[in-house]
C-alpha cells in the first residue's frame, strides 16, 4: 500500500484551513467568485484543478520545444502564451477550490489532488521562469531552480507541522 493506515487515517481526518488573503487574493477574488459562479454545478473541481495543470504542462512543452537547453531566447509569441497561460492556470487554481465548496464537494482527497498538481504545475512554470534568466544547463540553472522551489517546499512544510496553509 502507498498509504499505512496511520497515513489513511490522516487523509481521512484533514481539515482544510484557510490562511489570511492576501491584497493581490482581495483584488482578483471578485473575478474568481465570477468565473466560479459561470461553471456549471456538475463540473468537478478537480476537472478544473486538471485543466490548469494541462495548460502549465502544454506550455512548457512548448518552451522546451523552442529552447530545449535554457539558453535560447524566447520568442515574443512564446513570451505572451506563457503570461496567458500563467495568467489561466492561476485564476483555475484559484477558482476549484470555490467550485469545490459552492457544489459541497470539497474533499481531503480533492485538496491532496491540487496540491498534488500544483506541486508539478509549479516545478514547469519555474523551468519556464528559468528560461527568461537563459542560464542554459549550468549549476547556476539548477541553483536557480532549487532556490524557487524552496518556497513551495517549505509552505507545504509549514502546513504539514501547522494545520493551516498562510498565504
Amino acid at each position: 500500500p502507498v498509504l499505512s493506515p496511520e497515513g489513511l487515517e490522516h487523509v481521512a481526518s484533514h481539515r482544510y484551513v484557510a490562511g489570511a488573503y492576501t491584497p493581490l487574493d482581495n483584488a482578483l477574488n471578485p473575478f474568481w467568485f465570477r468565473i466560479a459562479a459561470g461553471l456549471p454545478m456538475w463540473l468537478a473541481p478537480n476537472v478544473v484543478t486538471l485543466l490548469g495543470f494541462i495548460v502549465a504542462a502544454a506550455t512548457f512543452v512548448m518552451h522546451w520545444h523552442v529552447a530545449p537547453t535554457g539558453a535560447e531566447p524566447p520568442s515574443r509569441t512564446t513570451s505572451w502564451l506563457t503570461a496567458l497561460a500563467l495568467f489561466v492556470y492561476q485564476t483555475l487554481d484559484a477558482v476549484d477550490g470555490k467550485q469545490a465548496r459552492r457544489t459541497g464537494s470539497s474533499s481531503p482527497l480533492g485538496q491532496l489532488f491540487d496540491h498534488g498538481c500544483d506541486c508539478f504545475a509549479l516545478l514547469l512554470l519555474h523551468s519556464m521562469a528559468m528560461i527568461v534568466l537563459l542560464p542554459g544547463g549550468s549549476l547556476w540553472g539548477a541553483a536557480g531552480l532549487a532556490a524557487l522551489y524552496t518556497g513551495f517546499f517549505m509552505a507545504q512544510w509549514q502546513e504539514y507541522h501547522t494545520g493551516g496553509l498562510t498565504t
